[in-house]
């Protein structure tokens, strides 16, 4: 999806909310119709999204899988990057070039992740951390058609890391930029296959994953992702604690569960 689109879509969604405000959960004003949403976005999920990734993911060689993989999360450092700086967190951003460059160069265009192999560490930072470490409120959880959760502070902050994106700002070509955004799209939802099928079985899938998303996007704005928080009401987790849940289901978890 271009930028442009997810603009137009984010925009759209806020100005029909801005009507429909209630809902019982504190941080869920539009809960009503966000669980609408919610249900259309699982629809088109269900028919078209989850029978490719299924495809992708039974088809593909792993080896493949993790150089798609791994070529995204590079292009995905340069946002990371800015907003290290923009945070002043000038003591990550040595890491975050050294990857880069290592990546893009020894690493054949970020196919192979070199930097991890040399103990770098990995940095995971966006425009909505940003606009949250200086102290903006996230506002109302959010269901956008076609992207998923979000808050208005995330929500703002997304075409700010598309633009970002060398994808979406470099390349002129929209065939290429589509093709590219399909395989990312696809590669996502692929290695989410076995976490949303939990997710599906609980109580309430879409109370499971706002109180999720809301958690984990005030974990990394504090950078305390790694803090164990399995207590919280609500999040019925079977097997699994939220912890691997909340990396699973938002951030990176290895390829060898493929």
């Amino acid at each position: 999806m271009n930028c442009r689109l997810i603009k137009q879509i984010i925009v759209l969604t806020l100005v029909f909310l801005s009507g429909c405000a209630s809902g019982s959960h504190r941080g869920d004003p539009f809960e009503a119709v966000n669980r609408k949403i919610y249900n259309f976005n699982h629809s088109i999920d269900k028919v078209v999204t989850k029978p490719i990734a299924k495809t992708y993911s039974r088809y593909t060689p792993n080896s493949v899988k993790q150089g798609v993989r791994n070529f995204f999360q590079n292009l995905g450092m340069i946002s990371t990057t800015l907003n290290n700086i923009f945070q002043l967190k000038l003591y990550k951003t040595p890491d975050d070039l050294l990857r880069i460059t290592l990546n893009s160069t020894v690493g054949v265009g970020g196919l192979f992740d070199v930097a991890s192999r040399l103990g770098i560490p990995i940095n995971d930072e966006d425009f909505g951390q940003t606009l949250g470490y200086w102290g903006v409120k996230s506002g109302p959880y959010l269901m956008i058609p076609f992207v998923g959760p979000t808050t208005v502070r995330d929500g703002l902050g997304r075409p700010i890391d598309i633009i970002a994106n060398p994808v979406s700002s470099l390349i002129t070509n929209n065939s290429i930029t589509y093709a590219l955004s399909g395989i990312q799209i696809t590669d996502k939802r692929a290695r989410l296959l076995t976490v949303t099928d939990i997710v599906d079985t609980q109580l309430d899938p879409y109370a499971f994953l706002r109180d999720n998303y809301l958690r984990r996007r005030d974990a990394l704005i504090l950078d305390n992702l790694g803090m164990e928080n399995n207590r919280a009401p609500g999040a019925l987790v079977p097997e699994k604690s939220l912890l691997e849940m909340d990396n699973e289901l938002f951030g990176d978890e290895p390829l060898e569960q493929f």
